[in-house]
């Protein structure tokens, strides 16, 4: 029903909440046959040895854990002592996950995630989006779905007003640079026609940008990767 991940900045620690209608028994005999061993800890049936996951606990019937060991463990501490997340990334998420069927909230620069990813076009080394990217100190995004379509809003928030709105104009620059591209082949016109109705805005420090996805294409990206996977 629900899946929740955290990790830090630097991905070492990391953990996923699951939430849903779950036989806690069925899955543990499942994993036991495939090689888990099994732990106990403070009540809390643990298994290891789950591939990539160091430990998957379950809380209950509808909740499930994964992640490193010590943060499993730590999420269990926090559980059994009825701790409560706050602060601002704490009240972000909850907004975000209200308003969208699909969100991320990060309270640390966005930098990272531009090496070896912005086009040269771009300025991918070291100028034009990547230098925007640099100015961002925090992020959040969703996707909602509607019959419609879905719409996809993005808010980054900067060092100045003068960074957001950089980085708003940096991006109107690069979606120029794609619509321009529109008559290259089928896929460049789609990428076009969502972009002939993004706004990208800033206001203040924060850069607002917002995108509708029609129905129609979301049928056809839907459609596109099982066509594929037939072919093979």
């Amino acid at each position: 029903q629900q899946i929740v991940a955290a990790t830090t900045a630097q991905g070492r620690s990391s953990l996923v909440v699951v939430k849903g209608r779950f036989t806690p028994q069925r899955l543990i005999d499942m994993a036991a046959k495939s090689g888990a061993t099994q732990e106990t800890y403070k009540g809390v049936t643990m298994l290891h040895g789950m591939g990539d996951l160091e430990g998957v606990a379950f809380l209950d019937n509808s909740t499930i854990l994964a992640g490193t060991l010590a943060d499993v463990k730590a999420a269990i501490d926090r559980k059994q002592s009825n701790a409560t997340f706050t602060g601002a990334l704490a009240q972000r998420s909850k907004e975000m996950a209200a308003a969208n069927d699909a969100w991320f909230a990060t309270n640390v620069s966005l930098a990272e995630f531009s090496k070896g990813r912005v086009p040269a076009q771009l300025g991918g080394n070291g100028g034009g989006f990547g230098n925007a990217l640099e100015a961002i100190t925090q992020g959040s995004g969703g996707v909602k779905f509607a019959a419609a379509g879905a719409t996809l809003n993005l808010e980054a928030t900067a060092r100045s007003p003068q960074d957001a709105q950089a980085l708003a104009d940096v991006l109107r620059f690069g979606a120029s640079m794609v619509q321009m591209q529109r008559s290259k082949g089928d896929n460049q016109a789609k990428a076009a026609s969502l972009l002939d109705a993004a706004t990208f805005v800033a206001s203040g420090s924060v850069t607002r940008i917002s995108i509708l996805v029609p129905e129609q294409i979301l049928e056809q990206l839907y459609k596109t990767p099982k066509a594929r996977a037939q072919v093979r």
